[in-house]
């Protein structure tokens, strides 16, 4: 989204922590549908229950725990029919996303390469039809996800070398703010542990449609509970911002790597203290214990020199901020198996050792029915051409 809003926010005062933030009038609620799809959360479950949860959180927390870049520019946070789920499975509405197919792209802020292996590229396609056959069969209009889908492949590409550096099967992964969530479904579909949070309702809605449409029944969403019930072993593991904070004196939860891309900018303070305190204990018993991130996103409340202060006071040290930034906790493991993995670069996911050369438009065809909902925006808007295959 920081690409989305960059080019609309030139030139414009960006608020600090304590400004106040214009309100954005949002859609008006209406009755719910009569069915939600396999029984998940609607969006008036989810109100409902964010309603309750938040009911005795302190008003600086409430404060620090809101989308507040996106309500300033206007991205829909919220949604009241399921149906809304499939603007978000897929957006193709950033001025970069035409460069992304040409041949030898790059893409730093995400780590992407415009070259896709065998398995990179079945495992695109297996997620893609899951997706598509998802939402034709609960919404009557399939989506297959093309560019979002894309951006999370160089992250992929960094947890998987991890997991086979440090034979770890399954490599266990926390996201802070997920977005559309792709990282996680194709950690979900390659056998990993995944965990992660969101502060904003129609995002936090589709990553809940998203992980039970590819992991089935090894997904368990939380936002039902009283607290975080610490016996949980589901291999998907999706739970809300207001258990989640209250994580911050009692954390039961530990992974080997938190990943929080494109937002640790937009985060207030001491959403940021929140974040880095809560995963310093979660990190503290890993072999790999490592922070990571390729941008910050827009750097609405923490510019970078304020987030490098943040890491340090919270007792992080950065190893490298190239391919990405870097951080291990100060009394963590040797990280130096984690620099020498990274020092030429990010690695292909090549498990089964065919390889392969395969490009943006060949992974990524899909049918003119299926596109996403802003495909013929982006073309007119862009010049981008959609790797339509009829």
């Amino acid at each position: 989204i920081e690409q989305l809003l960059e080019p609309i926010a030139e030139g414009v005062d960006v608020p600090s922590a304590m400004t106040e933030i214009p309100y954005v009038a949002q859609p008006a609620r209406v009755p719910a549908p009569a069915m939600t799809p396999r029984g998940m959360l609607s969006p008036q479950q989810y109100d409902d229950l964010e309603g309750r949860g938040i009911v005795e959180l302190p008003i600086p927390t409430l404060m620090a725990f809101r989308p507040v870049t996106f309500e300033r520019y206007g991205y829909p946070t919220r949604i009241a029919h399921m149906r809304e789920l499939l603007r978000y499975a897929d957006h193709n509405s950033e001025p970069e996303i035409a460069g992304m197919y040409r041949d030898g792209a790059t893409f730093e802020p995400v780590g992407y390469v415009n070259a896709f292996t065998a398995d990179e590229r079945d495992l695109l396609d297996t997620l893609r039809d899951r997706v598509a056959k998802a939402t034709l069969s609960d919404f009557g209009r399939a989506v297959r996800p093309v560019s979002n889908l894309l951006a999370q492949t160089g992250p992929f590409r960094v947890m998987s070398h991890l997991a086979r550096i440090y034979q770890l099967a399954p490599l266990t992964l926390y996201e802070v703010g997920p977005g559309a969530a792709y990282l996680g479904a194709m950690m979900a579909i390659a056998g990993h542990r995944y965990l992660s949070y969101d502060i904003t309702q129609s995002l936090y809605l589709w990553q809940q449609y998203l992980m039970q449409a590819v992991a089935g029944s090894d997904f368990v969403e939380t936002a039902g509970m009283a607290e975080f019930d610490k016996s949980i072993s589901a291999r998907v593991v999706h739970m809300p911002w207001w258990q989640y904070v209250k994580l911050l004196h009692d954390c039961p939860i530990r992974c080997d790597v938190v990943y929080s891309n494109s937002n640790l900018g937009e985060m207030s303070p001491l959403a940021l203290k929140h974040v880095l305190h809560i995963s310093r204990a979660m990190l503290q018993d890993s072999r790999v214990g490592l922070f990571c991130y390729f941008s910050t996103g827009m750097t609405a409340q923490n510019s970078p020199e304020q987030l490098a202060a943040a890491f340090v006071a919270a007792g992080y040290r950065l190893i490298f901020d190239k391919p990405f930034m870097a951080y291990v906790l100060d009394d963590g493991p040797d990280a130096r198996p984690i620099v020498d993995a990274f020092k030429d670069g990010i690695p292909f996911y090549d498990p089964s050792g065919r390889g392969g050369n395969y490009n943006a438009n060949q992974v990524m065809a899909l049918k003119r029915s299926e596109a996403p909902l802003d495909a013929a925006l982006a073309e007119w808007h862009y010049g981008w051409q959609p790797p339509f295959s009829d």
